[in-house]
Formats: C-alpha cells, structure tokens, sequence
C-alpha cells in the first residue's frame, strides 16, 4: 500500500537505503516471515482474485483519503491521485508476483521514497495500509469459492497476502525510516555544525578569558607578593630611617646646644679681645711716654756730657795755670786735679748712662714694635672672634632649623611607616584576593576545558548519530 505517484512524481532513492546491508536485511526478513515457494504458488493461484479485491479496496481508499486534511493534501489533483492509484496497482502486482527482485525493492524503496518527501507520517501510512489490506481481506473472505476453492485454500490465500503485505510494508518503512533516519542525521550533522560553528568560538573565547583571566590573576598575586614583600622591606627601612632621624634630631639638638655653647665662648672671646685691645693701647701708650721720657733723660745726659766735658778742659786749664803759678798755685791744682778726676768719673758716668739708656731706648722701640705687632693681632683676633661669634649665630639659627626640620622628617617617617603598615596589611587582604581570584580562574579554566571535551563528544556523538 501506499499514497505513491509513478513518473517523474517518484523520488530517486538515496544510496544509502539500497546499500548491501538493506538486501542483507530484505533476504533476512524474506527467511524470518517464511516467503518460500509455497507461499508464491498459493499467491499464483488466487492472484486474479487479490487483485480484483484490490481495485475495489482502492477506490474506497483514495475516498477515505479525501476526509483528512493531512492526507489530502498529498494530491494536488484528481489526476495525481489516478497516477497514484496506477502506481499502487502496479506495485501490487509485483508484491503478489512474490519473486522479491531487484524490481520489486525498486519500487517499494520509491514508494518509502515518495512518502517521504511527501511528508506523510509513519502512522499515516500505517493506517492507510491497514485500510487498504481490511478492504482486500474483507473482499477475498466475500468470494465464493465454493466451485474452486476450498476453505483451507482460501485460508492459506489470505495468510500469503497477510505475509507479503507485511513485509511490503517492512521493506518500504525501511526505505522510509532510513530516509528520516538519514534526514535526522543530516539535521543531526547541520545542528553540530551549527553548535560547532556558533558554540565553540565562545567556548574558546571563554577558554581564553579564562585564560586571560588566570593570566592577571596570577600577575596580580605575584604583584600583591612583591608588594608585600617590598611594603614589608620599606616598613623596615622606613622604621630604620625612622630610629636615624630620632637619632640625628638627638644629635642636632646636642649641637645646637654645643653651638650655642661655642656662641657664648665666642662672644666671650671677641669681648676678651676688646678687653686685651684695650689694654695693649694702654701699655702702647706707657711706652710711648716710656720712650719719651727715655730720651729726655738721653737729653739731659748728653748736656751733662758736654759739661763734664767743659769741666775736664777747665780743670785742664786750671792745672796749666797752676803749674805756671808754681807753688802759689798748689792749692788751686790739688783742686783742678779733683775736678778733672770728678769731669772724668762723671763722663764715664755719662758714658755708661748713654749706653744704658740707648738699650733702654731700643728695648723700648723693641717693646713699642712689639706691642703694637700685638695690638694689631688682637684687633685681628677681636674682628675673628666678632666674625665667628656671627657665623655661630648664623650656625645656631641653621641648627635650629635644622633640628626642626629633623624632627618635622622624624614625624614624616613615622606617618609614612604607619601608611607603609597599613598598605601591608591592605595588600596582603589583596594578595588573598588575588589567590582566590586565581583558585577561581583556574576552576574556570578546569570547567571550560571540560565543557569543550564534553562538546567536542557531544558534537562527535550527534555527527555519528
């Protein structure tokens, strides 16, 4: 049975539904069902009779097709269903012929064909099958064969037809299943494809921001452990320069007390000096009166000279007088002679009063160089001392500030130690983010890579499907 058209209606059968292992199965189903030479002598016999059951059988077919709209629709026209009839004829006549030959698949693989691409469902087909085979049955058990046939033959007839119409219709559901069974593997194929061509560009895309992902995760671990480890160097750095700072504001401290200290000697010095100043001016001053004196004295000792010089030519004269005057001028030359003794001791006097008082005088022309050689040392040591006692002003402002500075740097390095701590512990909550991020990325990685060998079977398995 079937809905078939003959002509350039039928569709070609595909390869794969006439392959050797169909007539390996078609040989196997004419064993099982018992189609032997029997069975074809008694579809011989009553041949005439089936077909004349058929025809009738037919029409009332192809008028119960026309109540269905799903089964209608597979006629265009009353002649497509006339050509469809001729067809279902034609194909009985082989079915009851029983020789099961190349010509007989032929035609049941285009009817399966045909039913097919006509869209007729397995179920429909069925029950137009069964219609069809009650009408020829019910025929066939209407004829009296009483002339020509006995019970048991008639018998035997309708369970020939019986057997070769099931395996008609085994052989072209075979055809019909192999053809939906092909077209769900295609589709089966174009669906993978599909899944293949939409699916795995994301499941790579994902594979790869998995891998992206694991990549800044495993960056940003080893950054957050850097970080740690450099936070936790600079910590102690910090803290180091920190005890360095505390120790340089001790120090600075110190030397501006020292500084200050060396301030007031300084001044102390430079007053001193003005002080020493002071009194070099006045024993300058003693010497130069000293000096003055010395030379008056040098004076008084030269008019002195030049008088015991007169008094030794005096007395000279007197003593020649004398001597003229003889013994009347005895007298007056004892005397002239004292007198020249006296002229003598006093030059000699003078003599060593000149020569004392020219070492007095070069002693004191030494001591006048002298202390005016230290009167100007002293002023030179007075404007030093004026001039340190400025720079250690000038140091002890810049100690100031600086011990201000160091203390301010001090501070700094604390605050920035206790930021350097607080960014430690900040990144270490970051570096257990990050490893968790990274625990996360490679779970994600691991999920992804078992997604695609699950797609790549699941895509394999609908190919082979």
């Amino acid at each position: 049975m079937a809905f078939c058209r003959s002509g350039a209606e039928t569709m070609k059968t595909p390869a794969a539904v006439t392959s050797a292992a169909t007539q390996d199965d078609a040989t196997w189903s004419l064993t099982f069902n018992e189609v032997d030479d029997d069975l074809r002598k008694v579809l011989h016999a009553g041949k005439a009779e089936v077909m004349r059951a058929l025809e009738g059988a037919l029409g009332d077919f192809y008028t119960h097709m026309q109540k269905f709209p799903q089964t209608s629709a597979a006629f265009s026209s009353a002649d497509s269903m006339k050509r469809a009839r001729s067809a279902q004829m034609r194909h009985w006549e082989l079915i009851t012929d029983a020789t099961f030959d190349e010509t007989y698949f032929a035609s049941a693989e285009r009817i399966g064909a045909t039913h097919y691409r006509l869209g007729i469902s397995v179920s429909s087909y069925i029950g137009a099958y069964r219609h069809v085979l009650i009408g020829v049955v019910s025929r066939l058990s209407k004829v009296s064969w009483r002339d020509r046939l006995k019970g048991a033959q008639r018998t035997r007839l309708i369970e020939a037809l019986l057997t070769v119409a099931f395996v008609d219709m085994d052989r072209v559901l075979h055809t019909f299943i192999g053809l939906i069974e092909a077209d769900r593997r295609a589709a089966a194929r174009k669906i993978a494809e599909n899944l293949d061509a939409e699916i795995q560009p994301i499941v790579e895309r994902l594979a790869d921001a998995g891998q992206l992902l694991t990549d800044h995760a495993t960056a940003m671990s080893t950054l957050a452990s850097e970080t740690t480890h450099r936070s936790t160097s600079i910590a102690a750095s910090t803290e180091q320069a920190s005890l360095n700072v505390q120790s340089v504001a001790s120090a600075a401290e110190e030397l501006a007390v020292s500084v200050e200290d060396v301030a007031r000697q300084a001044e102390a010095a430079a007053h001193s000096a003005e002080d020493a100043s002071g009194s070099m001016d006045s024993a300058a001053e003693r010497v130069r009166r000293l000096l003055a004196a010395t030379r008056e004295i040098n004076e008084v000792v030269n008019l002195i000279e030049r008088i015991a010089s007169q008094t030794n030519l005096l007395a000279l004269n007197a003593t020649i007088e004398a001597a003229r005057a003889g013994e009347a001028g005895r007298g007056f030359s004892v005397v002239a002679a004292e007198v020249k003794e006296l002229s003598r001791q006093t030059a000699q006097a003078t003599s060593d009063i000149v020569t004392r008082i020219s070492g007095i005088l070069t002693s004191t022309d030494d001591a006048a160089n002298s202390i005016q050689q230290v009167s100007g040392l002293i002023q030179q040591l007075s404007q030093t001392a004026q001039t340190i006692s400025a720079a250690v002003e000038q140091q002890k402002l810049a100690t100031d500030g600086i011990a201000r500075n160091v203390m301010e740097a001090s501070g700094g390095a604390q605050d920035v130690a206790s930021n350097i701590t607080f960014i430690a512990s900040r990144n270490a909550d970051v570096k257990t983010r990050a490893d968790s991020l990274l625990d996360t990325a490679q779970e994600l990685q691991r999920s992804t890579g078992t997604m695609q060998a699950e797609l790549r079977r699941f895509l394999e398995r609908l190919r082979a499907a």
